[in-house]
């Protein structure tokens, strides 16, 4: 008995402590989701969307037809945006549909060919977007890359038309099984398109960074975004219902404007999870280190020395700093070194002005950035008087207000003078 005892509370206390550190990699998430702008990503991944939709469906369509199996996944669609932005908006987005993708199968090959290299931009923008959030740089060799991209749309194509040619086969097998149930069919409905998202997040998540990403980490950021996206949909065709007022003002155009809101919903939740698997994956995280190698004089020289080199050449005219110059600089290594610029960029000291991350200037004047601020970024702040328990604190606090007091009005332009 006792045995069974200490399994379930190791059980509980296993499953407490997952839930713990779940909320932290969220918490770590949503703060790293302003550093990464993930809104302004969003946005851009809508305008590329916008552009590539069209052109991806035509190529679609295209290896459809040439197998048969064009009015299934037509089907398809319509169901999906019908189900998602209400009866009538739905179909007049499947009427634009069908009405540009006739319109561009009668360009021919030329047009065929342009379409699909507008579809490998759209595929290299996901690519790239995905790697700035990892903080990865893309593989090296364009060629290669493309390569690699129109080979995934050409073997995506033949998956979905195997499919959908698997799908007519036993389409009225499953009807029989669900007929007069529309409960069943639609929770087998809600299950598939969860399995579907779910399995097409932990490629996003596996395949497309450019680093090593473990199974459990793309797992938690795919699940995430799954059932964020599940609700999301869920809570905007409540909204969209409600909507219908607004195609009086704009007509058509209202269906324009309800798809652009609800793509940048989904792009965003997906770029979220993007980093949510990148914080559960290497813990960008100080707090979970036990201690710290360095000694506080050998942290306080090499973080002034790096702000001091980036507002140097700042000031000179000369622009952003690298951070390999940096780390060349200062012969330190480049882990240490991105921690020092981290703690400096949430404190908006210093700013990044490269997507690779790798360039950094001043995020101020530098008049107002005061070595007291960075000391306190350095170490944290101060503990409040009431707060100081026992002696060593004391000691503590004293002695970190002592010597930030002494830095309060010094600032980095003036020790750039003294140079």
């Amino acid at each position: 008995m006792e045995d069974k005892g200490s399994g379930k509370i190791g059980f509980f206390s296993r499953l407490g402590y997952w839930w713990f550190d779940y909320i932290r990699v969220v918490y770590l998430a949503l703060r790293g989701m302003e550093r990464d702008n993930i809104t302004i990503l969003a946005s851009g991944m809508v305008y590329s969307t916008l552009i590539a939709i069209i052109p991806c469906l035509t190529f679609l369509i295209a290896f459809l037809s040439a197998f048969g199996v064009l009015q299934p996944f037509m089907h398809m669609i319509s169901m999906l945006l019908e189900d998602t932005f209400g009866t009538g908006t739905g179909r007049e987005l499947v009427g634009y549909i069908e009405q540009f993708s006739s319109n561009a199968m009668s360009l021919g090959v030329i047009g065929l060919v342009s379409f699909i290299c507008t579809g490998l931009l759209l595929v290299n923008k996901i690519y790239t977007t995905v790697n700035q959030i990892f903080r990865t740089k893309p593989s090296s060799g364009a060629v290669r890359r493309f390569t690699a991209f129109l080979s995934f749309l050409i073997l995506g194509a033949l998956m979905v038309a195997a499919v959908f040619a698997v799908q007519s086969i036993v389409d009225s097998t499953l009807r029989n099984m669900i007929i007069g149930d529309e409960k069943q069919s639609g929770l087998m409905r809600n299950l598939l398109s969860f399995a579907i998202i779910w399995i097409g997040l932990t490629l996003l998540f596996k395949a497309v960074p450019n680093t090593k990403i473990s199974f459990s980490s793309a797992s938690v950021g795919a699940t995430t975004g799954s059932i964020s996206l599940m609700v999301a949909t869920f809570i905007f065709r409540l909204v969209t219902a409600r909507m219908v007022r607004y195609s009086v003002i704009y007509g058509s155009m209202a269906s324009l404007f309800v798809s652009l809101l609800f793509l940048f919903i989904c792009w965003f939740i997906i770029l979220f999870s993007a980093e949510l698997v990148y914080v559960h994956q290497f813990r960008p995280d100080k707090t979970l280190l036990l201690g710290n190698s360095q000694s506080p004089s050998r942290q306080v020289s090499e973080a002034v020395n790096a702000l001091l080199l980036i507002s140097d050449k700042y000031r000179r005219g000369d622009g952003a700093m690298g951070q390999k110059e940096l780390v060349r600089r200062l012969a330190i290594p480049s882990a240490r070194l991105s921690a020092y610029l981290s703690d400096f960029e949430d404190a908006r000291m210093i700013m990044a002005v490269n997507t690779q991350r790798t360039l950094f200037a001043p995020a101020r004047p530098l008049d107002q950035i005061k070595l007291g601020d960075v000391m306190r970024v350095l170490y944290g702040g101060v503990a409040d008087e009431d707060s100081i328990e026992t002696i060593g604190e004391a000691v503590a606090t004293d002695f970190f207000r002592s010597g930030t007091d002494s830095l309060e009005n010094v600032t980095v332009e003036n020790l750039l003078e003294r140079i």
